[in-house]
């Protein structure tokens, strides 16, 4: 087999060096893997316009790909990839991996550059998986660029149905009409961990509905998003949320700081809870400034807007421990902004999550039943003092960084050059507008 090497075991991988290698291991390909085949990336692949034009299209079973593990080796690939996007027209299951085979597999330790636009199942990593059973891991993933479609639109992940997501995070801005999240646009039976979201998310006109949107994900059934966080800025328009616009399963440990924005059922966390029993939605803050309310609803639907959660039903676990800015603001479509916001709940007197101003916010004591042990940890000088989750900084690892010719990397040591040699930093200060930090 013509690639760079390799006996395609998990101790001795196929190796991939180039976008022709990638392409032909799809199933449609010269050299299609098989559910026990083992790859394993070695260097940066540029995929040229010639062949990224046709990187997504064909039948299903042709851009299907199958493998045990699929291992990035912390490379990256960059992809772009256009097609119509509009009602029945254009391609479906379009991505670096435009569909998934049935069966357990692996994706880990790589990035995704991409452009990409086509119909439905768009993700920059992958579009969808397939139909059938088997758990898929995705861990150590990203995405940079701008991923557009209709419906199931994700910066990592178009649809994903049976996994886990672990330690991804994407840059890219999503831009489309139905279920449409920073990281993954829809799931059933998703777990999502230790994720991040920066880009932007876009709901617009196009397709036939205009619902779920979050800066994780847009929706999920029987599904967990525990310990992540988002920072983009989510203009949606039904089912709306600064993490998820929906979900109907379990949510902990996660903060929005991107403001959020849409019509009906919208909220800085949650668009919607559907609290099945047996659930949680726990330990959560909203830190965004505003929501906003782009339009009246012409639909008649109920115009529920709350800091924590847009609407949610009330016959499972109700929501605990989550707080939301005092000073968060509601700005309804034609109106003047207030801090009373028109939610779900009757008693919660317009606020759903428990008040805190800014500074009671940077003070651990005021998070009763948060984990400030192995989840969370607080510091004057990480997340503008607000608390952040631990494995974005974890302990006893330098906080400083380098630029270098494949990206940022963290520092071990640091060194002086004086007259004598090298000398070692043992604590560095900066000067900031507020003094020494």
């Amino acid at each position: 087999m013509p690639l760079a090497g390799g006996t395609g075991t998990e101790l001795d991988p196929y190796l991939i060096s180039t976008a022709e290698q990638l392409y032909n291991i799809r199933q449609g390909g010269q050299y299609p893997g098989a559910n026990n085949t083992y790859y394993r990336q070695i260097n940066d692949i540029i995929i040229s316009s010639e062949l990224g034009n046709i990187w997504c299209d064909g039948t299903d079973e042709d851009k299907t790909y199958c493998f045990k593990e699929y291992d990035g080796g912390k490379f990256k690939v960059h992809l772009e990839y256009y097609s119509i996007a509009e009602i029945g027209v254009g391609t479906l299951s379009a991505g670096l991996f435009p569909i998934l085979a049935d069966g357990s597999l692996t994706i880990k330790d790589l990035g995704v550059q991409c452009n990409l636009q086509a119909r439905g199942y768009v993700g920059g990593l992958v579009g969808r998986s397939g139909t059938g059973l088997g758990y898929k891991y995705i861990k150590n993933c990203y995405s940079r660029g701008s991923v557009k479609g209709l419906a199931h639109v994700g910066g990592l992940i178009g649809s994903l149905r049976y996994g886990s997501i672990n330690k991804c995070y994407s840059e890219a801005i999503i831009t489309g009409s139905q279920n449409l999240g920073g990281i993954l646009g829809a799931g059933n039976s998703v777990d999502i961990t230790e994720c991040y979201n920066i880009g932007d998310v876009f709901c617009v006109e196009g397709g036939n509905v205009l619902f779920h949107a979050g800066g994780i994900t847009g929706s999920l059934s029987y599904s967990t998003i525990v310990d992540c966080y988002n920072l983009g800025n989510i203009h949606g328009q039904r089912f709306v949320g600064g993490i998820t616009g929906e979900v109907d399963y379990s949510i902990g440990n996660c903060y929005n700081l991107g403001d959020v924005s849409g019509i009906s059922k919208v909220g800085g966390i949650a668009g919607e809870y559907f609290n099945r029993s047996n659930t949680y939605f726990k330990n959560c803050f909203a830190l965004n400034d505003k929501i906003i309310e782009v339009s009246e609803d012409e639909d008649g639907d109920s115009n529920s807007f709350g800091r924590i959660i847009g609407m949610q039903y009330t016959t499972g676990p109700q929501p605990y421990n989550c707080h939301a800015i005092n000073t968060m603001e509601f700005f309804p479509f034609g109106g003047a902004p207030t801090t009373v916001f028109p939610d779900f709940n009757p008693v919660s007197n317009g606020k759903d999550g428990i008040d805190i101003t800014s500074s009671q916010a940077k003070i651990q004591s005021n998070y009763n039943g948060w984990d400030f042990s192995g989840i969370w940890r607080i510091s004057q000088s990480i997340n503008d003092g607000y608390p952040y989750l631990l494995w974005t900084q974890p302990e006893g690892e330098s906080k400083i960084f380098a630029i270098t010719n494949t990206g940022l990397k963290r520092a071990k040591k640091m060194y002086t050059i004086t007259e004598t040699g090298l000398k070692e930093i043992k604590k560095l200060n900066v000067i900031t507008d507020e003094g020494l930090k």
